[in-house]
């Protein structure tokens, strides 16, 4: 994860991860919550293996 200067990519995805989820959450309000909970978990889940599988690419290439 050089490209992102990230020396921990396991923090680094948890980071994303709650980050990601306090956006999404402050999007919508409070009862939309709980109705969206589904689509929530989604797109942090996308968003976390996105990363996930960029950094397994740059593994493999060697660019570290």
């Amino acid at each position: 994860m050089a490209s992102y200067g990230v020396e921990n990519p396991i923090y680094a995805v948890m980071q994303l991860a709650q980050t990601t989820m306090r956006s999404e959450l402050g999007k919508i309000t409070l009862d939309k919550t709980f109705e969206e909970r589904d689509t929530l978990n989604e797109k942090i889940v996308v968003c976390s293996l996105s990363l996930w599988l960029e950094f397994r690419f740059i593994l493999k290439t060697g660019i570290l």
